[in-house]
């Protein structure tokens, strides 16, 4: 057997890093559409309903609250993701192939979870603004569209 230099051993782990720095990149895209998801619900429930869509709540919503909601979008993707990566370096779960990908899978599992606990807490806490008024008539005190699922918190 003859022994492998620095190189040719950082080339046979170049095809790991890369995939695992192409993971990281779509959580990154995966939460900025996730921000982009629940900006777009929180906005469609209040303009349905009409509750809290006076033009002075609806300045934040168009200006700031995009950002507000990309950015956390991001954090809350890429924040689950990254601590389960370095938990699983701390326990030394990467050390083969398959720990690796269960390790990958686990990370992105948990991102996604976290997003999706971020889209439902966020449009129920924003989206529909509890005994406000609605002027719309479309929508029942608690101002939750009749177009949500009933099946999902709000």
């Amino acid at each position: 057997m003859e022994p492998t230099s620095p190189r040719v051993a950082l080339r046979s782990k170049r095809p790991v890093v890369v995939a695992e720095y192409l993971i990281a990149c779509a959580m990154i895209l995966v939460g900025l559409a996730a921000g982009y998801l629940d900006y777009r619900l929180v906005l469609a429930a209040r303009l349905y309903c009409d509750a809290a869509a006076e033009p002075g709540d609806l300045l934040g919503f168009w200006l700031m609250y995009p950002a507000a909601r990309l950015i956390l979008g991001t954090a809350c993707a890429v924040g689950p993701f990254l601590a389960v990566r370095v938990l699983g370096r701390v326990l030394a779960v990467e050390r083969s192939a398959t720990g690796r990908s269960t390790l990958n899978l686990v990370a992105v599992l948990a991102a996604v979870a976290t997003l999706i606990g971020m889209v439902l807490v966020d449009f129920a806490h924003e989206g529909t603004p509890a005994d406000y008024p609605g002027d719309s008539g479309l929508c029942p005190p608690s101002n939750v569209p009749p177009w949500w699922p009933s099946w999902l918190p709000a």
